[in-house]
């Protein structure tokens, strides 16, 4: 059960009660899991953190509603956020955006601002970006 990617303990323990475990079982069974330290939120947080900041596809904003999702708790996801680089997200949402929207017209701003704020960059992030690109042009 634990092969393939990496379970945090919420995903873990919806998992085993999928699989027809009552409460006491998952409760020991995860126990046993952490002493062993095959389950360990903070260290898959950092690990999941690391990857999504490091694709350079998506902001603070998208990564924080993965971790989420994934059922980690929202203080090991801040210490992670406490040492982003926001200026780097600005720079990676300015190359993202060119790539994407290279030579449109002004008409494509909405369009631009869509795609990024869908990819997690924060609103400040991308009227910079807009306006960097615009004045490029």
């Amino acid at each position: 059960m634990l092969a393939g990617r990496s379970l945090s303990e919420k995903e873990l323990r919806e998992k085993l009660k999928r699989k027809g475990w009552n409460e006491q079982e998952v409760a020991a069974a995860l126990h046993k899991l952490r002493l062993r330290g095959y389950v360990n939120d903070e260290a898959l947080c950092r690990q999941l953190f690391a990857s999504y900041a490091g694709s350079k596809r998506h902001g603070v904003k998208y990564i924080l509603a993965k971790l989420k999702s994934r059922g980690l708790d929202l203080s090991l996801i801040q210490d992670d956020i406490a040492d982003y680089n926001y200026q780097d997200e600005y720079s990676r949402a300015l190359a993202l955006a060119q790539r994407k929207f290279a030579g449109q017209t002004e008409l494509v701003k909405h369009k631009m601002a869509r795609f990024l704020l869908a990819r997690g960059f924060a609103d400040s992030t991308v009227v910079k970006v807009i306006n960097e690109i615009t004045r490029q042009d």
